[in-house]
């Protein structure tokens, strides 16, 4: 996926397209911003850091939530891990999702991104190639 991603390569086609989907989402009454950031130029811009998984602001600004009720942190977290259960912060059938958001689990997995050892499934995050 890196060598089609346009983490670090954003040209002025690509700037262009952002800015167009933009005005359309908001013609629409809809906010563009890309996954895990604010715009998607920021998701876009090289992170100078050998901590890439530090700037992602999903674990306090969304969850995913699968088919069986299972809390994630990410969508992108099922597909680059190798222990499932250690990326499920909780389950919707047995927990609100307040008591899932602010609980131990997932306070836990906040902390932890933000360290040089950060939870499994962000060590291998697409955050320098998603959007």
């Amino acid at each position: 996926m890196k060598e089609q991603s346009l983490y670090g390569r954003l040209r002025a086609r690509e700037t262009e397209i952002i800015r167009a989907t933009r005005e359309a989402a908001r013609a629409a009454g809809l906010e563009f911003s890309a996954s895990g950031a604010t715009a998607p130029e920021v998701s876009l811009a090289p992170i100078s850091t050998t901590q890439p998984w530090s700037a992602c602001r999903r674990p306090w600004t969304l969850v995913y939530v699968t088919v069986h009720g299972n809390v994630l942190p990410c969508c992108i977290a099922p597909w680059i891990t190798e222990r499932y259960d250690g990326i499920v912060l909780g389950n919707l059938f047995e927990r609100s999702l307040a008591d899932i958001w602010w609980g131990d689990r997932h306070l836990t997995f906040r902390e932890a991104i933000q360290t040089e050892s950060p939870p499994e499934s962000c060590r291998g995050c697409g955050v320098t190639w998603s959007l």
